[in-house]
C-alpha cells in the first residue's frame, strides 16, 4: 500500500480495494453457481455474477474519471471468503 497524503488518495485505495473485490467474486460466482444443487440458487448465483460485472464496468468508469489506472489492492475480505467456498 502506497502512503497515502490525502482524502484522493485514500478515496483511490478503497477503490481498487472494491474492484479487486468484485473481479473475485466474477472468478468465484460461476464455480458456486455450478455447486449448487438447486436450480434456484444456480439462477440467483448467475444474476448475481451480472450484476457484479456491472460493478465492475462502473468502477472502472471513476478509474478513468481519477485520470487512474484500473488496478487492485486486495480486498482481503472477498479474498478469505472466495477461499472458503467449494473445493
Amino acid at each position: 500500500m502506497a502512503e497515502m497524503k490525502t482524502l484522493t488518495d485514500l478515496f483511490v485505495y478503497q477503490l481498487r480495494c472494491m474492484y479487486d473485490g468484485e473481479r473475485r467474486l466474477v472468478k468465484a460466482l460461476p464455480e458456486l453457481e455450478e455447486a449448487a444443487s438447486s436450480s434456484e440458487l444456480k439462477r440467483a448465483f448467475r444474476a448475481h455474477c451480472e450484476e457484479t460485472d456491472a460493478h465492475v464496468e462502473r468502477l472502472e468508469q471513476v478509474f478513468g474519471l481519477f485520470d487512474q489506472k484500473s488496478k487492485t489492492d486486495t480486498c482481503e475480505g472477498v479474498k478469505g471468503v472466495v477461499k472458503d467456498g467449494p473445493a
